[in-house]
């Protein structure tokens, strides 16, 4: 009777394993702050976009429903907030009596809760608690014919990018990058 040689398996030896699970580890290591930034970023863009898609919302509703429409800052989003930034949230409503303030009988058009992360959204000239919309679509102040302008900066808390959205007494938007020495936090 005759023997065969054993035939050589095919495999990984313990040291080469090991090896390869240490030079893995290593890469997640250097991956994972990148990947943390990456979801930072995005969240900027959503909320950014978010605002951005409240303030044109409302502008192209005042010019169809030719009513005077507002976005206000609002913690509980069913009455404007006085108190706070915008990262609270924020309503859309048509505002027939030109008070910029949710009243009886008005129409809410749109909800926006607060921001999640950790994120600043201040406004600055004279949009710090509301934005109101003609029906021509020109951004102008309560119960006046002054327009309104300003901008408004959405920062992470913990640093790195900013954006900015500024307003025109046109209703006009422009949208930006900006440094984050814009916000401080309040």
């Amino acid at each position: 009777m005759e023997l065969t040689p054993r035939k050589a398996m095919g495999g990984f030896t313990l040291i080469e394993l090991m090896v390869t699970i240490g030079i893995a580890a290593i890469l997640a290591g250097v991956a994972a702050p990148s990947l943390r930034e990456v979801i930072a970023n995005n969240r900027l863009k959503s909320h950014s976009s978010a605002l951005q898609t409240s303030l044109m919302l409302a502008r192209s509703e005042a010019i169809n429903r030719k009513a005077r429409v507002v976005v206000c800052k609002s913690a509980d989003q069913a009455a404007c907030a006085s108190a706070g930034n915008w990262q609270q949230g924020w309503i859309v409503f048509i505002d027939a009596n030109d008070s910029a303030s949710v009243d009886a009988g008005e129409t809410v058009i749109q909800k926006v809760g607060t921001l999640s992360g950790s994120f600043i959204l201040q406004a600055g000239g004279n949009v710090t608690d509301y934005v109101s919309y003609t029906s021509t679509g020109a951004a102008k102040l309560k119960a006046s014919d002054s327009f309104q302008t300003g901008s408004f900066n959405l920062c992470q808390t913990a640093g790195g990018n900013a954006r900015q959205i500024e307003l025109f007494a046109t209703g006009r938007l422009s949208f930006g990058k900006q440094s984050v020495s814009t916000c401080t936090a309040s």
